[in-house]
């Protein structure tokens, strides 16, 4: 009776994303009942079947560090990953294979700037957002390169994020009843 309940069918997404890139298509909005169109992703067939054995393998639990017991992903958290090795792909525009330490450096170069990985809205991402993407990129290299500690063109990444702070209204602000949004009203109650 411990199971959790998937109030957003992401195992459901997680099947029809996993479906359409086998077609050879993705929809980067990754919800199943979008009407936005699906797009043809220009990949590799090695690098499809890199992103496939990858994702199949994190299912099973393989991915895990040896000597510690086998932990399979959620669909989620897989879907997660099939999204970033996509946008990858997108970006490095060669196999996962021939990616060098001069690539993994311009892409964290391009992250800091906000160049080429943008929300859909245009506005740059989040730290907390940047840091999923290399932590992405550093469990597919450790998988790709078969190694418990991160091969040497990932090894360097920096996994901080920096703290976001939070606006919390003032009491003037809440008598008057400006500026107050329905997450400000939340933490008064919490």
């Amino acid at each position: 009776m411990n199971e959790k309940i998937d109030l957003y069918n992401r195992d459901a997404m997680y099947d029809k994303a996993l479906a359409n890139f086998e077609k050879g298509y993705w929809n980067y909005t990754g919800f199943i009942h979008t009407n936005k169109k699906n797009y043809k992703i220009k990949i590799s067939t090695k690098n499809k079947s890199l992103i496939s054995e990858f994702l199949r393998d994190c299912r099973l639990g393989k991915t895990t560090i040896k000597g510690k017991p086998n932990k399979a992903l959620s669909k989620p958290r897989c879907h997660k990953y099939l999204s970033h090795l996509i946008r990858f792909n997108n970006y490095f525009k060669k196999d996962f294979s021939t990616i060098t330490i001069k690539d993994t450096e311009q892409l964290i170069l391009d992250l800091q700037n906000n160049i080429f990985f943008t929300k859909q809205n245009g506005k740059p991402l989040t730290e907390q957002t940047k840091v999923a993407y290399k932590i992405s990129l550093i469990k597919f290299m450790k998988w790709l390169y078969n190694t418990d500690v991160p091969p040497a063109i990932v090894n360097w990444f920096d996994l901080r994020a920096k703290d976001k702070s939070m606006y919390i209204p003032s009491y003037k602000e809440i008598d008057k009843g400006t500026r107050i949004k329905p997450h400000c009203l939340i933490l008064l109650i919490w």
